[in-house]
Parts: structure tokens; C-alpha cells; sequence
């Protein structure tokens, strides 16, 4: 009786794996069908193994011959993300600058950064500053350069724990002096990028900060906006240097 039991242990698998082979689309059986073979080859021979029926290094051979079947065509598949992996590391933080304020947004933590470039507090930290101070300087840049207007604006809110998307301030961001196109660098700067990129490169670069700074998933509008413009930027430099 206790014969049985692996016997029909066996059949009811094969009977459950039935089911599921004639559940699926025509196109995908064979493929699994030949999968699950190679499992079966496996198990029977680890089994073989522990009973002492076949030496360890036949199951070496077996093992090593499922690989080449199907774990080559699995780690091809896998490939193009693995690399994506190891270029991921060359990505730097997002830096938005302009002639008096220098702007670094930390893409893990949402953490801003920031350095003043010009005037009364050049060199200092945003840090080093009061918040009274930070506004002060806002308000003497408004006129003569709105971006850094706009981004010490952003700056205060998160100070305050606050976001800072509000319609007072989009409504004078879609000017020329807010959002004129960067320059090659500048773009560069904005979207993290190694200083040799392709195509490739820069929509990755372009999707991790969109998944950070798209308005929809709490991010900023004024900061997508200059991310929007630095992709293009850099897709038509890419272009004009392939022709």
C-alpha cells in the first residue's frame, strides 16, 4: 500500500500540469511543455542522487545541459536589464542651475539642495541662510531671473514641508525667462547624465525623474517642465550629431 503513495502523488501532478498546459494559448505549450520536461529531468535526477543511483557529478552534466537549453536563452532575455543596472550607476542627482543659484535635488530622498553663485551671499549653502533671508534674495531675483525665483520658491516650501505646486506661481512660469530652453550643458546637468550618453541613456534618465517630478505622483510642475525641456534639448543634439 505504501507503494501507492508516490504513485499516485505522481499522477495527481500530472494531472494538475495537464489542466494547465490545456488551459494556456496553443502558442506557449510547446515552450512550457519543454520547460517543465527539463524541471522533470532535474528532479528525477537529484533524486537519483540522494538514492545513490547516479554519481553527483552526472547530475553536474544534467544540470549543465538544462542551462544550455534553457538558462542561456533566460539570461539573454535578461541582459538588456542588467546593463541597464550597471549604467544606472552613472546617473548623477538632477542639477538645476542659472547665473545665482546652483539647485540639486537628491532623486532617492526628495531632499534639495542649493548653493547661491552671485551677489550679497555668494558661496554660501542654502542651509547657511534663514528662511527670511531665502526670501529676501527670492524676491530681488524676480524680475531678473525667474528661474532661480522659481526654484528658491520650491526650496522654502520644502523647507516647511510643504509642496510647493500652486497656481499663484504656475501662472508666470510659462514666460520666456522661466522656461527658456537650457543649453546642451545645462540639460546635461538636469537629467543627471554621464558626460558620453546615447539615446538609451537619456530616456532612462528622463523616466527616473518623471517618476519623481511628474505633478500626477506629487512632484513639481515647474521642475517637470525643465526635465520636458532638457530631453528635448539633448534629443536634438543627439540627432544633429548622427547626421
Amino acid at each position: 500500500m505504501t507503494r501507492l503513495i508516490p504513485i499516485l502523488i505522481i499522477l495527481f501532478l500530472l494531472w494538475l500540469f495537464y489542466r494547465k498546459i490545456k488551459a494556456m494559448p496553443a502558442t506557449e505549450r510547446r515552450a512550457k511543455i519543454l520547460q517543465y520536461l527539463v524541471y522533470g529531468l532535474l528532479g528525477i535526477v537529484v533524486l537519483a542522487v540522494i538514492t545513490g543511483r547516479i554519481h553527483w557529478l552526472g547530475a553536474v552534466a544534467a544540470g549543465a545541459l538544462a542551462f544550455a537549453k534553457f538558462g542561456a536563452s533566460t539570461f539573454m532575455r535578461l541582459l538588456p536589464f542588467l546593463q541597464m543596472g550597471q549604467r544606472a550607476g552613472l546617473f548623477k542627482n538632477p542639477m538645476f542651475r542659472t547665473e545665482h543659484i546652483e539647485f540639486t535635488l537628491d532623486v532617492k530622498s526628495g531632499a534639495i539642495t542649493g548653493q547661491v553663485l552671485s551677489g550679497e551671499h555668494a558661496g554660501k549653502n542654502l542651509n547657511e541662510l534663514s528662511s527670511q533671508e531665502i526670501e529676501t534674495l527670492r524676491q530681488s531675483l524676480e524680475a531678473k531671473d525667474k528661474r532661480a525665483w522659481h526654484l528658491l520658491g520650491i526650496y522654502l516650501q520644502r523647507r516647511q514641508g510643504k509642496s510647493h505646486n500652486n497656481k499663484a506661481d504656475n501662472a508666470n512660469q510659462y514666460n520666456s525667462q522661466a522656461v527658456a530652453a537650457p543649453s546642451v550643458e545645462e540639460a546635461i546637468l538636469i537629467l543627471g547624465l554621464p558626460e558620453e550618453f546615447d539615446k538609451k541613456d537619456l530616456n532612462y534618465a528622463y523616466k527616473r525623474l518623471m517618476q519623481k517630478l511628474h505633478p500626477d505622483r506629487g512632484g513639481n510642475e515647474y521642475l517637470a517642465s525643465r526635465v520636458n525641456l532638457a530631453r528635448d534639448v539633448l534629443t536634438n543634439h543627439l540627432n544633429n550629431k548622427n547626421t
